[in-house]
């Protein structure tokens, strides 16, 4: 009976553990992150400042672990490195601001250096390196404050800092440079491939190879209003952008002075729509510069090289002898081709995606919270469809359209006789309705989306 006794004692005291606040002093930093309702990609920290950034004061052995910062649409949150400890921003008073810890998680030692990245008002993390091994994994914290692994296609171990990360494009920009393999103790070498990431479909691939290096070890910041990343090297400003594979320089140089220039406090810079954001006292206090591509002019240097560019002669030439009398046959087929017939025409529509990328965003983004007994709100559903700027009639009627346009392809597709979504009165307010995937549907699209909608 004693024993039992101290064994439910032990179990309390972990929970109570896992549920502790801890007061900060706020900074007009802080303050900021706190307020404001947007995300934002990622932080930069000056110099060894990334390795000194320990707002939450531990007393225990992950005091010195380093921690990292990250802003939801919603929440402010700061995890420590190498764990699953996650504190989220609860409250604030005139001069502190309370983190308390959510998560459940008892593992560690398996992520330090991970790219943690918020993703649809979600915390991700991807890559990371432990005792036995460097990883290319990616993983989600989950709503039961776990974290949990999510099934990719391929794994690309990531050990660095040097990522582009787009919410509105649905991409994660990867660069896998030389890293440590523990168990054997040997320094794998790569090609550096630079890896894009279909955050809706959970797949990657290798889109080309970096041409300069020096990327890695050079001071970035991911500006998604520019498309790309504020890159610092040689005391210049350059503007990266991974899409169309091409380098842009600053015209004046008050992007890098600004970013490399405080010698004294540990500054942090982030970017939030156009503006660049930085603190450069010990006040943590804000300033702020604007930026447009009017900042920068084309160079003639490409970011990598893309993967077909180093294709031999001959292999291309041969592709043309191939493909010239390929072409004439089918044009010459295309003209005599009569009208194809019913069943032919069937299996043409067949081929074609069912589901619009932005329908296919819109079944993910429900699909998700869904599996967690969560609905997704009017403003989320409002927010996926670029909506926010119109009137409360146009978006009623297209978030209505498009919602009937998914119901209807999934039903006359798959000969179903319930909708894929579902949208029910919201029970706090019942003004406003909320969606979610019908749950006799979900095991059937889950099993079928992989063959039909990519």
């Amino acid at each position: 009976m004693k024993i039992a006794v101290i064994l439910l004692f032990l179990f309390i005291s972990s929970l109570n553990s896992y549920s502790q606040t801890i007061w900060i002093k706020k900074t007009p930093f802080f303050d900021f992150l706190y307020a404001i309702k947007k995300p934002i990609s990622k932080f930069y920290f000056h110099g060894n400042s990334e390795k000194d950034f320990r707002p939450i004061p531990l007393n225990n052995k992950y005091q010195i672990n380093n921690q990292i910062l990250v802003k939801t649409k919603n929440d402010l949150y700061v995890l420590v490195d190498g764990t699953g400890m996650v504190f989220k921003s609860t409250d604030t008073t005139k001069d502190k601001i309370a983190f308390t810890r959510i998560d459940s998680t008892i593992y560690h030692g398996y992520n330090f250096g991970a790219f943690v990245f918020p993703y649809h008002d979600t915390i991700f993390s991807q890559g990371g390196y432990g005792i036995w091994n460097a990883n290319g994994q990616l993983r989600f914290f989950h709503h039961s404050k776990e974290w949990d692994l999510i099934t990719i296609n391929k794994e690309y171990p990531i050990t660095n800092y040097i990522n582009y990360l787009s919410e509105k494009e649905n991409i994660l920009i990867a660069i896998q440079s030389d890293y440590i393999n523990p168990v054997v103790g040997l320094e794998i070498k790569t090609d550096y491939p630079v890896i894009e990431w279909d955050l809706v479909h959970k797949k990657n691939r290798i889109i080309g190879y970096l041409k300069n290096f020096n990327l890695i070890k050079s001071i970035t910041l991911n500006i998604p209003y520019l498309n790309g990343l504020i890159v610092i090297n040689n005391n210049s400003a350059y503007l990266y952008n991974f899409h169309q594979n091409k380098i842009y320089k600053a015209k004046d140089e008050i992007l890098a002075r600004e970013m490399i220039s405080s010698k004294i406090y540990f500054s942090k810079a982030f970017a939030l729509d156009n503006k660049i954001y930085f603190t450069k006292d010990a006040n943590d206090s804000l300033s702020s510069i604007t930026v447009s591509m009017d900042d920068f002019e084309l160079t003639p240097n490409q970011i990598y090289t893309p993967i077909n560019a180093n294709m031999p002669y001959y292999l291309i030439l041969g592709s043309l002898v191939l493909f010239v009398p390929a072409l004439y046959f089918f044009i010459t087929y295309k003209k005599k081709k009569i009208k194809p017939s019913e069943n032919t025409s069937n299996t043409e529509n067949k081929e074609k995606p069912i589901f619009t990328n932005l329908e296919e965003l819109i079944i993910e983004s429900i699909l998700t919270k869904s599996m967690n007994n969560q609905f997704t709100t009017v403003e989320e559903i409002n927010e996926i469809m670029g909506l926010s700027k119109k009137s409360n009639e146009l978006k009623k009627r297209e978030r209505t359209e498009i919602i009937n346009s998914i119901n209807q392809k999934f039903k006359t597709i798959f000969k179903k006789d319930n909708d894929l979504i579902l949208r029910e009165r919201s029970t706090l307010d019942k003004r406003y309705f909320q969606y979610i995937i019908n749950s006799e549907n979900i095991d059937f699209y889950l099993a079928t989306k992989e063959k039909n909608f990519s």
